[in-house]
């Protein structure tokens, strides 16, 4: 655990469930990408198709959500005597060394695998260094970065609340975030959306709301806003708002099931229920989990799509997210636990040069 940021060790040694449930996530959408989505979007041959994983494996995009209920979790307890300057520095530890070791990884495959239809010009991979690439119209160098633009969003929404030293009161402003997102789901709005992160806040919200039940016991307001972002979240995503709207096939029921199923799964984190899930192995599993997500779409396509022909079958997709976990391995034993403390105390130092003065701080929260 020595590889993260101070902050994210503390959090991750408090509840190590998380790591299991971030893992079971970032597995269901590797599934997602290998045994549905690459055949749909033709990047994979028609021989990789079992008819009843990809039928299930066609919702495992759903893992990116309760991502976001776990980043609202572990974001919301990191801010606790958080100073805004620090909180820049151990996102920016915690996110970039991974991500670029990704960018780079994933380039050279392209380049050198001859996959054309992934490549991108040498401008544009460098501005997905910077992780605002999708603000200019510039496209990934992975499919699988979108979320990360979400989270950029958020932690830019959570430095403004300890900027402006509203700790104390993210209640309201969870109350307030939620009823953007239900005005956003009526009326939607391109930059509402990408701004105030309106289509995914229940969700953020619903993960932060948790950390307050864990941390602080339950009370009716967390149980009120908790409910309300439930609803906010099955209203969105089974295409009830006008804002999306189903993919042909998909089942409105099967869809409430699993968002329902990962409300509870975080409603039993916040009461403790799986407290007892922890040790080494876990912990691995969690450490493993964000270079896993950001490596394992296009490498994972184009590896499948020039394998040999026998070996296009359920062994080869498993041989290759093997493959992919050990390479997340690889990132996460030589880039982040190196680089992640190193850039988190240059950080620190160049904002404390640029921003003498980083904002209030606070040391607890509200009830």
């Amino acid at each position: 655990m020595r590889s993260y940021p101070e902050i994210a060790v503390k959090i991750e040694s408090r509840f190590e469930e998380i790591d299991f449930f971030r893992f079971l996530a970032a597995i269901s959408v590797v599934s997602y990408h290998y045994l549905y989505k690459g055949l749909e979007v033709g990047a994979m041959p028609s021989t990789y198709f079992f008819p009843v994983l990809s039928e299930w494996a066609r919702y495992g995009y759903l893992g990116v959500h309760l991502f976001f209920m776990i980043s609202g979790f572990v974001i919301l307890f990191s801010i606790k005597g958080q100073t805004a300057r620090r909180f820049v520095a151990s996102r920016i530890s915690r996110l970039f060394p991974a991500f670029w070791a990704a960018i780079i990884i994933t380039s050279a495959i392209i380049y050198f695998a001859n996959a054309h239809e992934y490549l991108l010009k040498w401008w544009q991979v460098l501005a997905n260094f910077t992780m605002m690439n999708h603000l200019f119209g510039i496209p990934a160098v992975d499919g699988s970065y979108w979320s990360l633009y979400v989270e950029f969003h958020f932690y830019f929404l959570i430095w403004l609340v300890i900027l402006l030293g509203q700790q104390r009161r993210e209640l309201l402003w969870f109350t307030l975030w939620l009823l953007i997102a239900a005005g956003w789901q009526c009326y939607p709005v391109w930059k509402v959306e990408l701004f105030l992160v309106a289509r995914y806040a229940p969700f953020f919200v619903a993960g932060a709301l948790i950390c307050r039940i864990r941390t602080d016991g339950l009370s009716w307001k967390l149980s009120i806003l908790y409910f309300l972002a439930w609803i906010l979240s099955l209203n969105i995503m089974v295409g009830v708002s006008p804002a999306v709207s189903l993919e042909s096939g998909e089942s409105r029921v099967i869809i409430a099931a699993l968002i329902s199923f990962q409300f509870i799964l975080m409603a039993g984190v916040g009461l403790g229920i799986f407290s007892s899930i922890k040790g080494p192995v876990v912990a691995m599993l969690g450490a493993l989990t964000y270079p896993l997500y950001l490596l394992h779409e296009v490498i994972g396509w184009v590896f499948l799509s020039r394998m040999p022909p026998k070996l296009h079958s359920l062994y080869g997709v498993m041989m290759v997210a093997c493959l992919m976990i050990l390479v997340a391995w690889m990132i996460n034993y030589f880039v982040e636990r190196p680089v992640g403390p190193w850039v988190r105390r240059h950080m620190n130092t160049f904002l404390a040069g640029l921003f003498p003065l980083s904002g209030p701080k606070s040391n607890s929260s509200s009830s």
